[in-house]
């Protein structure tokens, strides 16, 4: 490769290199600031997270079919690339997991993002870009009507049945369970029923109110769900948006075309992370 032999070295042998790239590291911000995490866990009471840059085994990861197809490509990433590896990716709140996806997609290819999105006015197709730095965290908002359990449990009154309820923020574990249905709902082999699957995941526990006892057993949950009335049901959406730390994907967009403005949540597609060279 051009590089002058060592006398030392023998005839034939090329020394002197050393491929031993060693990946800068960023801490990434966490928008549950480390509060919804049991003690034993390594991010409990942590308000960030120190992450290594990608590198083009990470692109190898992201490429690979079969990782895709069973929903392990991004968690593969994150735990590639996570330098504390008592972390376990599934373990992450998914607001979480967003806010380390998200940096690692700036470390990777930097924070413009070209994408093509649809106006919702006039429908026209837009080649827009997203600037990801001033996408900011989302921290839990807990009212007087709302109590913190522990960990990632809360608790509250409905509405309308007056029940007690217990729900807990969505883990990666779990939210991809639900994107598993959502797969085979859209293949045509599950029904979706997206209201009550995302409820039965998030619903924790539930009171019997004649004699106080909490039932976290999956058949009594089930069939709470299918039966409160739908006032309660949006209420647990509502009060669930509202406690979930996140990262506001929301950032302005005007139309090309008709000039439509409104804030458009960022779409993650598959250029988020292969970006037009």
């Amino acid at each position: 490769m051009g590089a002058a032999q060592s006398e030392d070295s023998p005839a034939g042998v090329k020394t002197g290199f050393d491929f031993n790239f060693v990946s800068p590291t960023t801490f990434v911000e966490l928008p549950s600031e480390g509060k919804y995490y049991p003690e034993n866990h390594p991010l409990h009471g942590e308000t960030t997270i120190e992450v290594r840059e990608m590198t083009a085994h990470e692109e190898d990861i992201l490429a690979d079919v079969n990782l895709q197809r069973n929903g392990q490509a991004i968690n593969k990433l994150i735990s590639n690339i996570i330098v504390d590896k008592r972390i376990n990716p599934d373990s992450l709140l998914i607001g979480d997991k967003n806010a380390i996806t998200i940096a690692a997609r700036i470390n990777g290819y930097g924070p413009e993002y070209k994408t093509t999105v649809g106006c919702p006015a006039c429908g026209a197709k837009n080649k827009h870009s997203f600037d990801l730095r001033h996408l900011e965290s989302k921290h839990s908002i807990i009212s007087e009507t709302v109590t913190h359990v522990g960990d990632r449990i809360f608790g509250f009154t409905l509405p309308r049945t007056t029940y007690n309820v217990r729900i807990k923020l969505l883990n990666s574990t779990e939210s991809n369970k639900m994107n598993k249905t959502l797969e085979k709902a859209r293949k045509g082999k599950a029904k979706a029923n997206l209201q009550t699957n995302f409820l039965k995941l998030i619903v924790h526990a539930v009171e019997n109110k004649p004699d106080s006892m909490w039932y976290e057993d999956r058949p009594v949950i089930d069939q709470f769900v299918d039966g409160i009335p739908a006032i309660d049901a949006s209420y647990i959406r509502t009060m669930y948006k509202a406690i979930s730390p996140d990262v506001d994907m929301t950032q302005d967009f005007e139309c090309n075309e008709c000039g439509h403005t409104q804030d458009m949540e960022v779409p993650l597609n598959a250029e988020f992370f292969w970006p037009d060279a």
